[in-house]
This record gives structure tokens, sequence and C-alpha cells, in this order.
């Protein structure tokens, strides 16, 4: 059976500074990995905080070579 060409990927998270009275920065990101081949993928994603004033809305893009 083949593998999927297109993988629909979602993570919600929250993360820190070291520093204990550094506020928490929750997000959540959507995004979709294509499977360019076996050893190449190709992703794009959109990312929102949530808690920060105004809301911060990042979009990227990646590569993935295995070799």
């Amino acid at each position: 059976m083949p593998a999927p060409q297109l993988s629909l990927v979602a993570d919600i998270g929250a993360s820190r500074a070291a520093d204990r009275e550094s506020r928490t920065d929750r997000f959540g990101l959507l995004g979709a990995i294509w499977h360019v081949g076996e050893d190449v993928d190709a992703s794009l994603g959109w990312r929102r905080s949530f808690g920060a004033s105004p809301a911060v809305h990042t979009l990227g893009a990646g590569l993935t070579v295995r070799w």
C-alpha cells in the first residue's frame, strides 16, 4: 500500500522561559505536510498565540530532506 501523500497536523501547547516570573505563551498550530517523495517533505503551517494582546499570527514553511 502506498504511503499517504498529504498529512494534516494540529498541535496545542505552552512554553515559558526559565525565569518563573515570565508569562506562559499558549499557542495553537495547524498545518499540512506534503510527502513529495520517500526522502523529501514540504510543509506549511499557521500558528496563533492565545492570551497575548494583540493575538500573534505566524505563517511558516519548511522543507525536510533525509539522506
